[in-house]
């Protein structure tokens, strides 16, 4: 005789599981959907009169420096106005004359650095800081499109009157997406390129970006945070990046603003310890060159076999097909080199000096120009163990003695 169990024993294990799959799953949903931490703005420098609407005092009152603008305010700017809006180390936005923009509460979780913005009209600059990591975001809506941009350098223009917005990304990555709800399309934006979308009309591509357009976009550079602390930072870390920088005593870049972009920067990778250089290159403009510099002190090449270098692609950037090594001697060019040596694997670069008598060189120039650096105008390299292979010391042989004759046995 078979005997069955009761049916509500039979499903008591679900429910218990049930049970058990709820209780653990209410504190994670309330985690993740609990409201993000309230981001403030601070106000920067600023041109002209622009004035900010708080939404506390329901009024618009005058941009103040040092002031802050919370979720729900706005900021406008008339014809010759501009105000910079940052969060420090994260991003930065500068709002351009006939604007308006309004500072919005994130809906994502608190966990994660997420800017929100409505761009009304006018035209907005940004640029992300060393900060701005993981699953950051900023995203700036218009009245037709969505953009959601990442680790970038960026514009966008909302034109009020034919309801058109222009996207650019000067460097990282862009998605942007029209507000159709029906044909609804997203587009994805690399470095150089830019788009132009309507709320019912979105590019099946980007286009390249025009001299024109790179001009109006350029000033986003200006956004990039620099400190006399971060420079302090620079000079130390350089310290350890070789025997050549025994010799070096200021580096920097250099760059005509209207006609190119470069920047370098000293880092400690966090697993192995070593010490590289990240050199950007920007030389879209025709004609355009730009580049890192060495001061040097008391450095006698002549001294040295060579100068070795280890270099490599940056991971996941564009790169050069060449750039130029220059050695100079109170301004002359006395020796150069244009290596082409660029894989994804560290590979080094050996620079023979071949100098025979004393010559002093007082400054190393790596120098990327736009006829020169190929396909990419605009790219990364990266630089380590920049050491100095001494010659070889040449002994003079000892004079032998002349043979002392045997004395006449006696």
């Amino acid at each position: 005789m078979r005997i069955d169990s009761p049916k509500t024993e039979k499903h008591g294990g679900l429910w218990l599981a049930f049970l058990i799959g709820l209780a653990m799953g209410i504190p994670a949903y309330l985690y993740f959907a609990r409201p993000a931490a309230p981001v403030f703005y601070e106000m920067g420098n600023f041109l002209g009169k622009p004035e900010v609407y708080s939404s506390e005092k329901e009024a618009w009152v005058p941009a103040e420096r040092g002031g802050l603008l919370a979720a729900g305010d706005r900021v406008r700017t008339g014809p010759k106005d501009e105000i910079d809006l940052k969060v420090s180390g994260k991003m930065s936005l500068r709002v351009k004359g006939d604007s308006e923009l309004q500072a919005l509460k994130s809906k994502l979780a608190i966990n994660k650095d997420n800017y929100e913005f409505h761009l009304s009209k006018g035209s907005i600059l940004g640029a992300t800081g060393k900060e701005f990591t993981g699953g950051a975001k900023i995203r700036v809506s218009t009245p037709v499109c969505v953009a959601a941009v990442r680790g970038t350098l960026f514009r966008i223009v909302h034109n009020s009157v034919d309801q058109k917005t222009w996207v650019g990304v000067l460097q990282g990555t862009m998605n942007v997406s029209n507000k159709e709800f029906l044909g609804q399309r997203t587009l994805r934006l690399k470095n150089l390129q830019t788009a132009e979308i309507t709320e019912s009309n979105i590019p099946e591509k980007p286009k390249p970006i025009s001299q024109k357009d790179w001009e109006e976009i350029k000033e986003s550079y200006e956004l990039i945070e620099r400190s006399a602390g971060y420079e302090a930072i620079q000079q130390d870390l350089s310290k350890e990046a070789g025997s050549l920088f025994g010799y070096i005593f200021d580096h920097g870049t250099f760059y005509m603003p209207k006609f190119g972009y470069a920047d370098r920067e000293f880092v400690r990778d966090p697993l192995t310890e070593i010490v590289h250089l990240n050199v950007e290159y920007d030389v879209f403009p025709r004609g355009s060159f730009v580049g890192v510099y060495f001061k040097t002190r008391e450095f006698d090449i002549s001294k040295f076999e060579k100068l070795t270098v280890g270099v490599r692609r940056a991971p996941g950037r564009d790169f050069p097909e060449a750039f130029r090594v220059e050695f100079k001697s109170k301004s002359q060019v006395v020796r150069a080199f244009s290596p082409k040596v660029f894989k994804k694997e560290w590979r080094p670069l050996d620079l023979e000096i071949t100098a025979t008598k004393p010559l002093l060189v007082d400054e190393i120039t790596f120098v990327f120009a736009h006829d020169k650096v190929g396909e990419h105008k605009k790219g990364v390299v990266q630089f380590r163990d920049f050491n100095l292979v001494e010659k070889e010391s040449e002994e003079e042989p000892e004079p032998q003695s002349a043979p002392v004759p045997d004395r006449p046995s006696e």
